[in-house]
């Protein structure tokens, strides 16, 4: 199954179908990541997102995106080393 197919398979399942865009809590629970790795794959871009205020809303699509291209997410010391910051 491609990573578009298991998004949508696993929003089907938790009951949000007609979602275009997730919290943080909602996209990590999604994933299965904690809220404190998917932080670091927004700021470093390995998932695509939008801020509005201070809350991160998180595109259904760049969740598919981003399973598609393997679903990794960098850890804190790779981010370190790259100069991202939190």
């Amino acid at each position: 199954m491609q990573g578009k197919e298991l998004i949508l398979e696993a929003l089907k399942a938790r009951g949000w179908e007609g979602k275009t865009a997730l919290s943080t809590k909602e996209a990590a629970a999604l994933l299965g990541i904690s809220q404190k790795t998917l932080y670091l794959a927004l700021e470093s871009g390995a998932i695509r997102g939008g801020r509005f205020g201070r809350r991160w809303v998180v595109p259904v699509e760049a969740l598919a995106s981003f399973m598609e291209l393997g679903g990794r997410a960098p850890g804190r010391n790779e981010v370190r080393k790259r100069g991202w910051r939190r």
